[in-house]
């Protein structure tokens, strides 16, 4: 699924806040932000049909 690696960042920061790396976040966020307009459509979706 192309948004699991967006999803993924998300448990990341969720579940292991306490041991987040800062630059494998930023760099993970670098490289998945063209996806968090179409994911954010995608959630809007789904809680608007839930």
């Amino acid at each position: 699924m192309r948004f699991s690696p967006v999803a993924g960042l998300r448990n990341k920061i969720v579940h292991n806040y306490e041991d987040i790396d800062v630059e494998k976040l930023i760099s993970d966020i670098k490289g998945g932000i063209s996806q968090f307009g179409e994911y954010i459509i995608h959630i809007d979706t789904f809680l608007r049909i839930n």
